[in-house]
């Protein structure tokens, strides 16, 4: 299919070109849409529009061939009491995306995690059945990364809880903050949170599921981090301290968007927590998240090499 509308660019192009005495070069003007087909082409539309038409259909009918041949994840939780060519059965909801959504059929070949480093390949047999045909663990990474963040409002926390799993974040605690815009309702959290965390995992391919804690208050979670965390860092955009060796867990504190108070800063310098610039500028909750996850998995890169 590829190949046939490559040759069919190239054919049509220099045949538009050399009608309308032009040289061969795309549009300014975009079309409305890129699912438009060679019909739906307006006839007095210039050539070189008709091109782009064709250009924009081509990719679109690749993309969707490397989305249908992607490896897609699913979520097994007993994975790791699973043996080899044993058959299993996915749980209602992973089965219903499986083989209602994506139509699976026997033979088809998908992926399996349990959120605790386990990951497996598997076959669908008939019966709605899978089975197994190896398995991987993964071992639990040098580096594991505690978020204690303010949390913004709904839509923007939970688009930060599945940036935050395809990063590789070990643990999520949403802390309250004087300056808090938006008080974080554990209930909330605890229902919807999870969900988001797997379908991030199983969209990254991250074999560990992120920790969820409920929400405490900010002093409280600067206790927490001093005890389960060998370094703490903070966002600072003025100052950025060494941040030295990075393994084990690694403590990294995210303030609301008007900032941690007075007293909350004076709490966590004398905790000995070390301010980390992320950038020059002051960044949004969700911003300072993903942003603060890369760089310190950068440093740790580093630190490794």
């Amino acid at each position: 299919m590829l190949s046939i509308g490559n040759f069919l660019i190239q054919v049509y192009s220099k045949k538009s070109a050399a009608a309308a005495g032009k040289p061969e070069c795309l549009p300014n003007k975009r079309p409305r849409s890129p699912l438009e087909t060679f019909a739906d082409i307006p006839d007095d539309q210039a050539a070189a529009d008709k091109r782009y038409y064709i250009i924009l259909y081509t990719d679109f009918i690749h993309n969707l061939t490397l989305e249908l041949k992607k490896m897609h994840y699913f979520f097994y939780e007993g994975l790791k009491n699973t043996a080899i060519e044993e058959c299993i059965k996915l749980n209602k909801d992973e089965a219903e995306h499986l083989f209602k959504i994506l139509r699976a059929a026997p033979g088809d070949q998908i992926r399996l995690l349990d959120g605790c480093g386990t990951v497996a390949d598997a076959t669908v047999i008939p019966g709605k059945m899978l089975q197994i045909q190896n398995m991987t663990l993964f071992p639990m990474p040098s580096l594991r990364i505690h978020v204690y963040v303010a949390a913004p409002r709904r839509q923007k926390m939970e688009q930060l809880l599945k940036q935050a799993a395809e990063l590789g974040a070990w643990r999520i605690v949403p802390i309250q903050c004087e300056r808090s815009v938006a008080l974080p309702s554990g209930e909330r959290i605890a229902k919807r949170g999870p969900d988001l965390l797997m379908e991030a995992c199983k969209q990254s391919g991250n074999a560990y599921l992120p920790q969820l804690e409920d929400p405490i208050k900010c002093m409280d979670a600067i206790a927490d981090a001093k005890a389960k965390c060998q370094k703490v860092f903070f966002g600072d955009p003025g100052t950025s301290g060494e941040p030295g060796s990075l393994t084990g867990d690694i403590g990294y504190f995210i303030g609301p968007e008007g900032g941690f108070s007075p007293t909350e800063a004076d709490a966590i310098r004398q905790a000995g927590f070390l301010p980390i610039r992320i950038g020059h500028w002051i960044l949004r909750v969700e911003t300072a998240v993903t942003a603060g996850l890369a760089v310190l998995n950068f440093l740790e890169e580093n630190t490794l090499h």
